[in-house]
């Protein structure tokens, strides 16, 4: 009774708190919104995925494997290919398939466009690179607008198996 007391009091704060912050949505950015039970049982796919980098890395690293993962196929080498295909452009230059972003690696002076993943809020990052069949997933403990720490993480990452440099800006 205590917790759903709390949780009523939590979604009546948060309200309010979303209703008078405006459009620059700082509230959203709050670890403890995103640590909430409301939103952590809330259905927000974009949003409120809740795992370790290891394990995170394990489904991208099934994905750089063409969905196949420990010997099991959990999503269909056609699927992959789908997300693996550019689908559409935003603004900046960023290239997107079905919900993943692709991130251009640089090597040897070519742009290789075989990694994509998914960016998370604050400096988290997951993507694979198919070419290596490679899953990495950083997740951070300290929300941040500024990712140098996620950058330099996955930039010693491609450095250690000489990928070349990625482009996580774009």
């Amino acid at each position: 009774a205590a917790a759903a007391a709390a949780d009523e009091d939590f979604r009546g704060r948060a309200g309010e708190a979303l209703s008078n912050s405006g459009s620059d949505g700082m509230l959203l950015l709050d670890p403890c919104m995103f640590n909430s039970r409301t939103v952590r049982e809330a259905c927000i796919p974009s949003a409120n995925g809740h795992f370790s980098a290891r394990a995170l890395a394990r489904v991208f690293g099934a994905l750089a494997c063409d969905g196949e993962l420990d010997g099991r196929q959990l999503l269909s080498r056609e699927r992959v290919h789908e997300i693996a295909s550019s689908c559409s452009s935003a603004s900046g230059g960023a290239t997107w398939g079905l919900g993943f972003r692709h991130y251009p690696l640089m090597r040897n002076g070519a742009t290789i466009n075989t990694a994509f993943g998914h960016s998370g809020m604050g400096g988290s990052i997951a993507l694979c690179e198919r070419s290596e069949q490679l899953g990495v997933a950083v997740t951070v403990n300290k929300l941040t607008f500024e990712r140098e720490a996620t950058r330099r993480i996955v930039q010693n990452i491609c450095s250690h198996f000489n990928l070349g440099t990625i482009d996580l800006a774009q």
